[in-house]
């Protein structure tokens, strides 16, 4: 059963964007931003130093990375600072990260523990549900209107059915795969009780700025009682929200968003 959540700080005053590597903007934070924070970075892909740039100015109590990496070498190689600081990285894949296999390994195999996809965990105070990746085909038929409908609800179901085609004999799922929604994972979120922020790769819908985000996350977040959406995927900044009354937060590439988890 789902019960309530935390007392939330008041996101428009708790949240600032950091963009285009924007120190001096760090240096000058309000004082309530002396207080514990989480950093969230928006799509990497292989940029980091306006994030290594920002969490030497800011000190953030933990950093959390929205996927789309592109990891050439290991995360906690390139982001070696981080660790000798006592920074916790957290981390969800993005539908890009599957596109080598080194790019993944250098992510989830290099730094497993710091996966938030199917999980939800108090970092900072704050109760962050995980779901990485995207709904895609063939698990999903896509409809018209961009909405998916489950075809598998299990990657073993989705496995069983790949053996049975002939097009996959081994136990693990393909890596084309690996960054794929299942329905599995919106029930793991669930039993796990409310969060306070949901982060995700995609988001859900936004009329004037995300016309096909995916309805799913906005009933999620609803269900989970979150209070803010955080994700990444479109390569651009924007807020809105949702008719549950969840602020939603779209991050741009290699964008910095700090959120202070002290109250206001």
């Amino acid at each position: 059963m789902i019960g309530p959540t935390r007392s939330f700080p008041k996101a428009a005053k708790n949240l600032i964007s950091v963009r285009e590597g924007d120190i001096e903007q760090v240096k000058q934070l309000p004082p309530r931003f002396d207080r514990p924070s989480i950093l969230f970075y928006g799509d990497a892909h292989g940029e980091w130093k306006p994030l290594l740039r920002a969490c030497e100015a800011s000190k953030p109590s933990a950093v959390v990375l929205v996927g789309d990496l592109d990891l050439d070498r290991p995360l906690r190689e390139v982001l070696a600072p981080l660790w000798k600081a006592g920074i916790p990285v957290h981390y969800i894949p993005g539908n890009h990260d599957i596109d080598k296999p080194e790019w993944w390994s250098n992510l989830v195999e290099d730094h497993p523990s710091g996966n938030l996809h199917g999980r939800v965990v108090e970092i900072c105070g704050m109760r962050i549900a995980g779901l990485g990746g995207v709904f895609e085909e063939p698990v999903w038929k896509i409809q018209n209107d961009g909405s998916p409908v489950a075809r598998f609800g299990t990657r073993e179901q989705f496995l069983a059915d790949l053996r049975a085609k002939g097009r996959h004999d081994g136990d693990e799922l393909p890596l084309r795969y690996r960054a794929t929604i299942f329905s599995e994972d919106i029930d793991t979120l669930i039993a796990q009780g409310s969060a306070d922020i949901l982060l995700c790769h995609d988001g859900p819908p936004m009329p004037e700025h995300h016309p096909y985000g995916v309805e799913e996350l906005a009933v999620l977040a609803e269900v989970m009682g979150v209070r803010l959406v955080v994700h990444g995927h479109l390569h651009k900044s924007f807020e809105g929200g949702l008719s549950g009354d969840q602020k939603v937060r779209c991050l741009g590439r290699a964008e910095v968003l700090i959120l202070s988890c002290g109250p206001t």
